[in-house]
């Protein structure tokens, strides 16, 4: 009897600990690996992309009936909206991004046989980030594991890493009562994985934006004798020689394999400055490969490649980078116009003219260009008279006919002033113009209000304009909307001291979308 009641609590227990758990995972599903998602709320979706892309796959490709356009690829595809692609596409096609900060070429590999083994996808939009381009890269993200396991054909395999891991557990738990780390998941697919606003938010671009930053840069880009050799009429070493093991290796195989699918494969547009400021061999490789990568494909007619390093007012503008690399969310809409438009496509006719332009802008690169192309297609509805509003403050302001001048003493956090504004409706832009000495600024912190409505902007110090957008919102309340504006307030955090001295507001301006 002993020894039944041993075998019987060894059993229950084994249930307990090993089971149960794996059981947990499976009804839930965090991911959608098997099935829809079981929670008290709503659906949620993992930010760690390698582990839910596969769930994506599962769910959308192989269980749901449809044709896909599914957009894969590095971080340089993050900000695409699959919905508002959809909409452009008007083909009946769904669209789904499965894009991997960082993706290695073997891991792209190794996502996309899994989705075209489906057969639901009938194009795939990429992006060929640099990692394609060496002539040797470590297959392995150091900030991110790729889950092999949970890609694999084998049911064993994948069931074993994904019903017995603790961490999936874990989340099993969180996501079905809905008390999720919302830094790690979210309910919007759409966004999944956009970047965008969180750059706005961290005031990514600033760098850029920065007077002081642009004239550093024109001083070591003035230092570099950039001289990449352009092609000949006879292919030089560079055109004939370079090889690219994983275009050879994870392009090529597999666009030959799948001849049903069309595949729009584009060059992420970097910055004039990323090649200027290049070492001149890594800068080959990266512009040559466009060349080895049209030749190599010219067979496959479901193949198209496209190119954006020569549009000048993209790549030559460091207003649209993050960091000479990362583009604007407004670069991305461009690049899916112009892949739907069959615009910018290169081919073994116009490829060389191609690239000896791209060297020909990159070798006569001596100054760093910056516009502000935030105004675009904006029309001034308002240009505040400051003099005439009634301003509160805890400060001193001098009132001028085209400015006001601002100081506060003994402040504790920030100094402020705040003045309500005549009505204006239509605003989907404000833009502030403010002289301040650079190191005595931590912060701006901007607000609107309509009515009862608010919004936050905070901006750190970087330009003598403010430039304030829905898209760097910071904070609001949840029915603000930028369109109608009441009041502004305009917070000033001092950086080390207790005093803001001469600030000056020179204009504040509303403009709308025309």
């Amino acid at each position: 009897m002993k020894a039944k009641k041993f075998i019987t609590v060894l059993i229950i227990t084994v249930l307990t600990v090993i089971i149960i758990p794996a059981l947990i995972v499976f009804i839930v599903d965090p991911i959608q690996l098997y099935h829809d998602q079981v929670t008290l709320k709503k659906t949620k979706y993992f930010k760690e992309q390698r582990h839910q892309n596969i769930g994506l796959i599962n769910k959308y490709l192989k269980r749901e009936e449809g044709n896909y356009t599914i957009i894969v690829g590095t971080s340089m595809s993050e900000n695409f909206v699959p919905s508002q692609i959809q909409k452009k596409l008007n083909n009946g096609s769904k669209v789904l991004k499965l894009t991997m900060s960082g993706g290695r070429p073997l891991e792209q590999y190794t996502l996309l046989e899994k989705a075209l083994q489906t057969g639901k996808v009938k194009r795939v939009i990429w992006d060929i980030h640099w990692y394609y381009l060496l002539s040797k890269i470590s297959q392995k993200d150091k900030n991110h594991d790729f889950p092999y396991k949970l890609y694999s054909n084998d049911i064993f395999t994948q069931g074993y890493y994904y019903l017995f891991n603790e961490d999936y557990v874990k989340d099993s738990i969180k996501v079905f009562t809905g008390k999720v780390n919302w830094g790690k998941w979210t309910e919007n697919l759409d966004k999944l994985n956009y970047t965008m606003d969180d750059w706005i938010k961290g005031h990514k671009f600033m760098h850029n934006h920065s007077k002081q930053n642009i004239t550093k840069m024109d001083k070591e880009i003035k230092k570099i004798a950039t001289n990449i050799p352009s092609l000949p009429k006879k292919y030089n070493y560079y055109a004939t020689k370079l090889k690219y093991p994983d275009i050879d290796k994870y392009i090529l195989p597999i666009v030959k394999k799948y001849k049903n699918v069309e595949f729009d494969i584009f060059f992420p547009p970097y910055s004039t400055y990323f090649y200027a400021k290049s070492k001149i061999d890594k800068s080959i490789r990266y512009i040559y490969a466009r060349k080895y990568l049209v030749d190599k494909a010219k067979k496959n007619q479901n193949v198209k490649i496209f190119g954006f390093d020569n549009n000048y007012e993209i790549v030559n503008n460091i207003y649209n980078y993050k960091d000479y690399g990362h583009y604007r969310a407004e670069v991305n809409d461009y690049i899916i116009k112009s892949i739907i438009d069959k615009k910018h496509m290169l081919s073994t006719k116009n490829i060389d003219d191609y690239i000896n332009k791209m060297i020909q802008n990159i070798n006569n690169y001596n100054q760093v260009y910056f516009k502000d192309n935030s105004l675009q297609n904006v029309k001034l509805i308002a240009n505040l008279n400051l003099n005439k509003l009634k301003w509160k403050t805890d400060g001193d302001i001098k009132i001028s006919k085209n400015s006001i001048l601002f100081s506060a003493k003994h402040i504790k956090r920030f100094a402020y002033l705040s003045s309500k504004i005549k009505t204006l409706n239509n605003v989907s832009l404000v833009k502030l113009k403010i002289q301040y000495h650079f190191n005595d600024v931590k912060m701006f912190s901007i607000t609107l209000k309509d009515k009862k409505e608010y919004a936050h902007f905070f901006i750190q110090p970087g330009s003598d304009e403010l430039i304030l957008t829905k898209n760097n919102i910071s904070k609001k309340s949840k029915k603000f909307k930028l369109s109608t504006v009441t009041e502004i307030t305009i917070r000033v955090y001092p950086k080390n001291k207790d005093f803001i001295k001469d600030i000056e507001i020179q204009s504040i301006k509303m403009y709308k979308k025309e």
